[in-house]
């Protein structure tokens, strides 16, 4: 069996040539170009999460500035309570110490 291209007509090789071509074209969708469009996809969405999250993190950053007000705020009235309380330790030692002398 001895396969030829030369024995076909003109219109025989040029459809053979037209064939082999569209073989080659649907081979190289199939195995290079769907697996590189899947990948480019799960690229893209990564991207998109990505960019979500930069917005979500510039929002937070223009409430820095409240934060930080916020927090100053909590640290004042710690202190204001820690003294209150230092207070109420002194007087209660005072009274502990005076009932015990009275007694």
């Amino acid at each position: 069996m001895d396969i030829s291209l030369t024995k076909l007509p003109w219109y025989g090789q040029i459809g053979a040539f037209v064939v082999l071509s569209v073989v080659g074209v649907g081979m190289f969708y199939y195995y290079y170009e769907m697996p590189a469009r899947a990948d480019i996809a799960s690229h893209e969405s990564t991207l998109k999460a990505l960019k979500a999250d930069v917005v979500k993190g510039q929002a937070t950053e223009k409430k820095l500035p409240q934060f930080k007000a916020e927090i100053a705020m909590l640290v004042a009235w710690l202190c204001v309570y820690e003294i209150w309380v230092t207070m109420l330790c002194i007087r209660w030692t005072c009274h502990l110490v005076i009932a015990r002398q009275t007694t």
